[in-house]
């Protein structure tokens, strides 16, 4: 099809899901190192672990060969609880690139947040280093806000202070309660974020194989959380395969590449957490042992953050790489760009 000719779009289903990951495949995760997912779950499963979250495909004579997935919910904008649509697994065939598949995606996906949730705002992140994705997303209308910071951890290695020791343990169904007020207190300010029921926490926590058990609590000699932090094992959903990197040239990838496809990358993705602006060795110490936790299956972890969080601070704290994830976003309003902002 030549470029600019529409391709016919609808809802993702199910029966999708063999093609969806073969597309994944096909269509890595690019940035500063490219890495493919090999998922276990079913694509549309997987994603309705965000509120109302839909999957949109490309077709081209019958085959899909582009999908993304918005999520439609509640969220904060300038302190105001506004709809709005998250955008993420963009994919598109390498065959059919550059003929505006992508743009004609979020087009769609866009409208019909506006159509059906009232929605006249959109937002995604991009990691950095992904300039096609965001050469695209600038083509859309989609503007920069903040950076924010992706923190991979290595376990084994020492901080660079001492951090104290603390009573911890795994969250329980009686602490949902709690959490939900607290992490709606401590990102009461933040862009983008999507305040949450206990029932919906508990339900997020306990998506596709997870459970409150993997929720870590630090608490005061009196039983008070004074930090939070969950953990998500990629590996009950995926094997990430680590495809080259682009600090190396393309002949040491070469090869590298046979050493990259024996060894799958088990990372340990942080969300959810609080902690007191005044304490990050506390946040610091409970990203650690909720961490080791995890060892030696998961020998990286990977947190997100902007500096402005209370959270930055405790994970600035643990030595490991830092990277950005570009926040972007479409709205018919304007965003206050000094606001901090959330990462789903």
């Amino acid at each position: 099809m030549k470029p600019g000719a529409a391709h016919p779009i609808r809802e993702a289903r199910p029966a999708d899901g063999p093609a969806l990951r073969a597309l994944e495949r096909l269509s890595p995760e690019m940035g500063r190192a490219a890495v493919r997912l090999d998922l276990r779950a079913n694509h549309c499963a997987l994603a309705a672990r965000y509120p109302d979250a839909k999957g949109y495909v490309a077709l081209d004579a019958g085959a899909v060969i582009g999908v993304l997935f918005s999520s439609v919910a509640p969220t904060q904008l300038d302190g105001q609880l506004l709809p709005a649509a998250y955008l993420f697994g963009l994919r598109v065939h390498p065959a059919h690139r550059r003929h505006g598949v992508a743009s004609a995606l979020i087009a769609h996906a866009c409208e019909r947040a506006a159509v059906e949730a009232d929605a006249h705002t959109a937002w995604a992140g991009v990691i950095e280093g992904n300039e096609a994705s965001l050469r695209t997303v600038d083509r859309a209308g989609f503007v920069p806000l903040r950076d924010l910071r992706a923190k991979i951890l290595f376990a084994g290695l020492a901080a660079p202070r001492r951090l104290p020791r603390l009573a911890a343990r795994p969250a329980t169904a009686a602490d949902l309660p709690t959490l939900a007020a607290a992490l709606n207190r401590q990102y009461a300010g933040h862009n983008f974020w999507r305040p949450q029921t206990p029932a919906q926490l508990g339900a997020a926590l306990q998506a596709m194989g997870h459970s409150l058990h993997d929720t870590g609590l630090a608490l005061s000699p009196d039983g008070t959380v004074l930090a939070a932090a969950s953990a998500f094992e990629l590996a009950r959903l995926a094997r990430l395969r680590l495809l080259r990197l682009r600090a190396l040239p393309d002949r040491a990838n070469r090869l590298l590449a046979p050493l990259f496809a024996l060894l799958p990358l088990n990372v340990l993705l942080l969300h959810h957490l609080v902690c007191s602006p005044d304490q990050p060795a506390l946040a610091a110490s409970l990203v650690r042992a909720l961490h080791r936790r995890y060892l030696p299956r998961s020998w990286t972890a990977l947190a997100i953050a902007d500096p402005l969080d209370p959270v930055w601070p405790g994970l600035d704290w643990l030595w490991g790489i830092t990277g950005r994830v570009h926040l972007v976003a479409k709205s018919d309003q304007p965003l206050d760009q000094a606001r901090p902002a959330c990462h789903p």
